[in-house]
């Protein structure tokens, strides 16, 4: 799979070996979006919230890596999750589906984390917050293959500045 973060992204998933550095457009990932710069091939990617609303709507990866679109799921992407669809065919490429959080019995991305599957259903990756806190530290992932991507924020705030991805 080629990678996540988007948030994230896919959000947020990249192949093992790659490392990722994002920024957010004008310090603001959730409304202005954000740029992708792969420092291993040196390529760029930038996204683009719909309606200018990450949050609820989703995004757009453009020209993309992948170039997917990603749909938030029921109005609200980081407390229930998301698809992400091919640009090119419209196809469901993966799904992602926020963790629940055990202290508020709800789901939420942002402190329980997220698993991300296959259009068949298939585990991909499992995303762990650290310290509860994916916003302001960041996260891990763990691929199906065993294999973990450490994601961290920039100046502990990942939706203002940005954050790097590292095999």
């Amino acid at each position: 799979m080629r990678h996540f973060l988007t948030f994230l992204v896919m959000a947020w998933v990249g192949p093992a070996w790659s490392a990722f550095d994002v920024s957010c457009i004008e310090n603001n990932c959730m409304t202005q979006g954000w740029e992708i710069w792969d420092q291993t091939t040196g390529r760029q990617s930038f996204v683009e919230c719909f309606d200018q609303d990450c949050l609820t709507k989703g995004w757009v990866e453009s020209p993309g890596f992948n170039r997917s679109e990603s749909h938030c799921l029921f109005d609200d992407c980081f407390g229930k999750g998301w698809e992400v669809f091919s640009v090119a065919t419209g196809d469901l490429l993966y799904s992602v589906r926020c963790e629940k959080d055990p202290e508020q019995n709800k789901t939420d991305c942002l402190t329980s984390g997220w698993s991300v599957l296959s259009s068949r259903g298939r585990m991909i990756s499992h995303t762990t917050c650290l310290a509860g806190d994916c916003e302001k530290y960041g996260w891990d992932i763990e691929l199906s293959n065993g294999a973990i991507q450490v994601v961290r924020c920039k100046d502990e705030s990942c939706f203002n500045s940005g954050w790097t991805l590292r095999p």
